[in-house]
């Protein structure tokens, strides 16, 4: 009864609660032998809800609701620092974990790209934690009532393979929303932080749990047509084929977003470019190294969805002009609209001029890339950008101990080199 009308009080509340230490949890940590005790009665029987929402919140990255006999409570995430903070303290043995898929709107298609990255940040945080009883519940209309107008006279074959919504186009592969959705619990079904090197021998069970994990996520209607190569996975190939079909669906996803349309993309894409450098002068890339990492492992991805990597080097010479055209509005270096100084380099990262001068995100690659025509004619930014290029290979050169002169050239030529 004490525990009960102590927690009680337990209602909706932001997470910033959590630092009161007058708040009815905080009983949790005084000892083992009492976090034991009342854990064991709130937790019985309870369900922890996840819910994950396509579109894009800055202040609502996840919403988790923890409902038992005892208490109803609901705590809103703004950041996967907050979410990481909770699923390392909470006792999920205890719980049944529901996650909630919200359906993306075909209309705004960078939702599907949003909801990709939420999922696997969402994975990312479930494999460290001890294994919990996890439910996936996919809300909304998945199904297409008719096939995309890009299917044209292969309508008959869309049904076949399933009838589900397809957002955005991807060619001759059937991408729909629903099996990019639920491609990121299969890393679940390895269960480690890096397969390729921690998985032993699949045993014959382990295999078995992971294969039927796969045919139980995916729609089963057409699952055969769609998913004809995961399904053809053996003990020696699973890992490989899982997260290659993992980085193929990263890659394409992370392509298509240069182009896509709608509210979703334009913040997708100001956020990738904010946050792809590291504020202050190191030029770290945390967006570059997981990029390398990926074609590290399935370099044939590229051939796939970015070809010699042309999209990606596109999108990271409109970094660097953007980058270098916010400095000088900033400082004023402009006449009219054409921005001067092409030899001028500005060192120092900032994060935070991305969201001064991009309110409303950044607009279609190919958009912005004629509207940097406006301040700078195509002479002045290949001028622009390979003045930045030589001052990073120098600067590269210093740190490795190396002739300047004899990286130069490969800078030029490989943009991702550094």
């Amino acid at each position: 009864m004490i525990w009960d009308h102590l927690f009680s009080s337990l209602r909706k509340q932001p997470l910033k609660d959590d630092l009161h230490k007058d708040k009815p949890r905080s009983i949790l940590c005084t000892s083992r032998y009492l976090y034991n005790e009342i854990s064991s009665h709130i937790f019985r029987n309870s369900e922890q809800h996840i819910f994950i929402s396509p579109i894009y919140n800055e202040e609502n990255w996840m919403v988790m609701q923890l409902k038992s006999r005892v208490v109803d409570v609901e705590w809103a995430f703004s950041s996967k620092a907050d979410a990481k903070r909770h699923f390392q303290n909470f006792p999920h043995p205890k719980t049944k974990m529901i996650v909630h898929i919200s359906c993306p709107n075909p209309s705004d298609p960078g939702q599907m790209v949003l909801l990709w990255q939420k999922l696997n940040l969402l994975v990312d945080l479930l494999i460290p934690v001890a294994r919990p009883t996890i439910e996936l519940a996919t809300n909304g209309p998945w199904c297409a009532e008719d096939p995309p107008t890009h299917w044209g006279i292969y309508r008959d074959q869309f049904y076949e393979m399933g009838g589900l919504q397809e957002s955005i186009q991807s060619g001759p592969k059937f991408r729909p929303d629903h099996d990019l959705a639920m491609l990121p619990f299969l890393r679940l079904g390895l269960w480690v932080q890096d397969p390729e090197t921690n998985v032993p021998a699949m045993s014959d069970r382990h295999f078995k749990d992971l294969f039927q994990s796969l045919v139980s996520l995916f729609d089963q209607k057409g699952i055969e047509l769609r998913l004809k190569r995961l399904l053809a996975i053996t003990q020696d190939t699973a890992v490989s084929q899982i997260g290659n079909a993992l980085t193929d669906t990263d890659m394409f996803l992370e392509t298509c977003l240069d182009e896509l349309p709608g509210r979703t993309a334009s913040f997708l894409r100001l956020e990738r470019y904010k946050n792809w450098f590291e504020d202050g002068t190191s030029w770290e890339s945390p967006y570059e190294t997981r990029m390398r990492d990926q074609l590290s492992t399935c370099p044939w991805v590229i051939m796939n969805t970015d070809p010699w990597l042309h999209r990606s080097n596109q999108r990271y010479i409109v970094l660097i002009l953007l980058h270098h055209f916010m400095y000088a509005m900033r400082a004023n270096l402009c006449d009219g609209l054409r921005i001067f100084d092409d030899a001028r380099i500005y060192t120092t990262w900032d994060s935070e001029l991305w969201s001064y001068y991009f309110p409303d995100g950044v607009s279609e690659l190919s958009h912005i890339q004629t509207w940097l025509t406006r301040f700078w004619p195509q002479k002045s930014q290949f001028r622009k950008f390979h003045a930045y290029t030589d001052w990073i290979g120098q600067r590269r050169a210093e740190e490795n101990g190396a002739d300047e002169s004899s990286c130069e050239f490969i800078h030029r030529l490989s943009l991702w080199g550094h």
